[in-house]
């Protein structure tokens, strides 16, 4: 949504997806996005960190 926001608004947009689909996890949970280390999981107890979310979103280094 932000990148189809960016492009009405004129701006320039690259959209860079790991999963097979655009809109990755996202476009199968309902619409629920991960958003790693943030406080409303932390309050709930939910352990994660940036670092797991960095190790999540970088490519697969298999072939």
């Amino acid at each position: 949504m932000a990148a189809l926001s960016a492009t009405d608004a004129g701006a320039s947009v690259a959209v860079h997806e790991k999963a097979d689909l655009l809109g990755g996890t996202t476009a199968l949970s309902s619409g629920v996005a991960w958003l790693p280390a943030n406080r409303y999981a932390a309050a709930a107890g939910v352990t994660d960190s940036l670092d797991d979310g960095v190790a999540y979103l970088r490519p697969s280094r298999t072939a």
